[in-house]
């Protein structure tokens, strides 16, 4: 049977405040302060708290935007080199001034301010405690948005080619 990739996963019932559905997607991350890190997250990017256990917890910002975060079993290195991207439409500039706000845990800080980047999209990054990149995003509004859109699509533009 295809996949369809406009249908929703079904609601199963409610848990905490949150709706309870299959996960189409989500991340799975190793951190070496379990505490440390789900404070954080909750505090500089609002996620909510689903589900919390001795050894991990299941996050959630927004409908189908979870984590579920776990303690390091072996004492080793989380993995990094992982970018997490969020659609943040209209929070950007609140993310980010939550997060350079939001008490310094770990390896947590600010990569600089929002960018606009030439697939209209207004990107924030912040690093979390253990080092992973997370980016927040939404649509540009401004007036080059129609021209660097056209541009990415349009073979013969030098504006589109990089």
């Amino acid at each position: 049977m295809p996949v369809d990739p406009n249908l929703d996963p079904p609601i199963k019932g409610r848990y905490n405040g949150f709706d309870v559905y299959p996960m189409p997607m989500f991340m799975r991350l190793e951190t070496r302060d379990l505490a440390a890190t789900v404070g954080w997250y909750r505090e500089a990017l609002e996620f909510g708290v689903m589900l919390e256990m001795p050894m991990m917890a299941h996050l959630r910002r927004k409908k189908f935007q979870d984590l579920l975060v776990f303690g390091s079993a072996n004492g080793n290195a989380p993995a990094q080199g992982l970018a997490i991207a969020f659609e943040a439409e209209g929070e950007v500039d609140t993310i980010w001034r939550r997060a350079l706000d939001a008490t310094p845990v770990g390896l947590a800080r600010v990569e600089g301010s929002p960018r606009v980047m030439p697939w209209n999209a207004r990107e924030l990054q912040v690093i979390d405690p253990d080092g992973r990149r997370l980016i927040f995003h939404e649509q540009t509004k401004d007036a080059g948005a129609a021209a660097r859109m056209g541009a990415m699509f349009d073979p013969t533009s030098k504006a589109g080619a990089s």
